[in-house]
């Protein structure tokens, strides 16, 4: 089913509950890739490494280790710290009438 069928079978309140939604859908899934074996700490490594070594020259591995650490628990605090961003996105668009979403400080 496409979401022009979507849109013309379903209520407007629940077509525009369910696109309010795809901004927050849409992070959680990629972080969910994220969470894959692809982005662990032993295939980021390498990647990483590299581009250190050409920005800084010679690392010590402790050091690298370090950086990589720092880096990767910097990025997980960054990207589901983001969630009350995007779910702050639905909000406003719910407020500009874009979107209507119950729980954004409106009781329908």
């Amino acid at each position: 089913m496409s979401v022009y069928s979507l849109e013309a079978t379903a209520p407007p309140v629940r077509r525009n509950l369910f696109m309010s939604w795809i901004p927050t859908l849409a992070w959680l899934c990629l972080l969910a890739a994220f969470s894959t074996d692809t982005f662990s700490a032993e295939h980021t490594g390498s990647i990483l490494e590299k581009v250190l070594r050409a920005l800084f020259g010679e690392i010590s591995h402790q050091r690298f280790v370090a950086i990589h650490f720092l880096i990767r628990k910097s990025a997980h605090f960054c990207s589901y710290g983001a969630i009350p961003s995007v779910e702050s996105l639905e909000c406003s668009l719910e407020r500009s009438g874009a979107a209507a979403h119950v729980g954004c400080g409106q009781r329908r």
